[in-house]
């Protein structure tokens, strides 16, 4: 993502914003990074003193990252992008997206992600008998956003795609967005949840809590998480705001682009690489084998019911369809060991 603008730069009047045009225009100022800050996607408008100050500490903290606080060498490097301090200072203080320009695409993402957190308290949420047992971190609070998710997942990839997946793959789908927004929020939940926990330890150093009161409390958080708590950390956090929908949203297109391949290659799939195997359901999709790249993407590994895998990697593959084609060639020609090479199939795309 870059470096956003920060919690520092919530100006108090968050609740005011009650109307859905102000609060996009809001957030898509607020989550930005530094480049868009300083893009012709946005204009600089007259600024008041607190924003002057609050921006000045953006900049000094920019120095410390670029340049170790060496302030000369900090304004080359802002002048070689045309910038100065007082131009820089100007726009960090008060910006606005440009009015001839539309929104960009992840704040429609951050509105929907923000109505599935906020606006359904109390909707309960429930899991299939083939999700995982072990809970993440804040389920609770994050569940309504995956169901959300999965729903428009569905809705928008073939459903002959869709049908080649057991319910216990579905599942593991579910679980890969629950877990990457937990591992995401965690933090920031756990800060509010702790400071929670410090409020409601008793006095006295003496004093024994109640057998439940560590439930009872969690509890607690999680209803009044659910009534104001998850509005208020969205809006005093707006880059965090961001990256939730912009993980929702890479998660759902990038699940929806692996399942239609999927379905596009497995005859070639069971010929070349499974040597016949008979047809069967994908019965799970395990994820976290690479960093996410490139829109989200990563390598996966698709298990299908009788035990065998395949890796699915977004890439292009032309050079190890090569290597696996040399090795052929040179398996030929009798060498005194046998070589191996990974089988792939390589697609455009």
């Amino acid at each position: 993502m870059g470096d956003g603008v920060g919690d520092e730069w919530v100006d108090g009047s968050v609740a005011a914003r009650h109307d859905r045009h102000a609060l996009r225009e809001w957030l898509v100022v607020h989550a930005a990074t530094i480049d868009e800050l300083l893009s012709t996607r946005f204009e600089t408008l007259p600024g008041r003193k607190a924003d002057t100050d609050a921006a000045a500490r953006r900049l000094a903290a920019w120095c410390r990252s670029s340049t170790s606080g060496d302030w000369a060498q900090f304004e080359s490097r802002l002048a070689r992008d045309g910038w100065d301090f007082a131009s820089v200072l100007a726009r960090f203080a008060n910006a606005r997206h440009t009015r001839s320009l539309p929104l960009p695409a992840w704040v429609d993402d951050a509105m929907w992600s923000r109505a599935s957190l906020c606006d359904s308290p109390g909707q309960a949420t429930t899991t299939g008998s083939h999700e995982s047992t072990t809970p993440c971190q804040f389920d609770t609070l994050l569940l309504p956003l995956v169901d959300e998710a999965q729903a428009r997942l569905w809705s928008t990839t073939d459903a002959a795609a869709t049908a080649q997946l057991s319910d216990s793959a579905r599942a593991g789908i579910r679980r890969s967005l629950l877990q990457q927004l937990s591992d995401l929020c965690a933090p920031a939940l756990y800060a509010l949840f702790d400071s929670v926990r410090e409020l409601a330890t008793p006095d006295d150093a003496h004093a024994q809590p109640r057998p439940d009161s560590g439930v009872a409390l969690y509890q607690r958080f999680v209803a009044e998480m659910k009534a104001a708590g998850l509005a208020r950390l969205l809006e005093a956090k707006p880059v965090l705001w961001r990256l939730i929908a912009t993980i929702t949203r890479q998660w759902i297109d990038t699940t929806r682009e692996l399942i239609e391949r999927l379905a596009a290659d497995l005859p070639s799939i069971r010929a070349d690489l499974l040597a016949g195997a008979p047809e069967t359901e994908v019965a799970g999709i395990d994820g976290g084998l690479s960093d996410p790249h490139n829109g989200g993407r990563s390598v996966r590994i698709v298990v299908f019911e009788n035990g065998a895998r395949v890796v699915y990697k977004p890439k292009d593959l032309r050079v190890d369809g090569a290597l696996h084609a040399l090795v052929g060639r040179l398996n030929r020609a009798a060498p005194p060991l046998a070589l191996r090479a990974v089988r792939t199939i390589g697609r455009e795309g």
